[in-house]
């Protein structure tokens, strides 16, 4: 699987920090280059 892009920089440096609180459960990720946090 190859890494999340950041949606907010374009960076692949991106981790999963687990998964958003909503009913979904979505995998929250996080940017190491810019520091902005997102779901698919």
């Amino acid at each position: 699987m190859s890494p999340m892009k950041c949606p907010n920089c374009g960076s692949t440096h991106t981790v999963r920090i687990g998964v958003t609180v909503d009913e979904s459960s979505t995998p929250a990720y996080e940017c190491q280059d810019c520091g902005h946090r997102f779901s698919k």
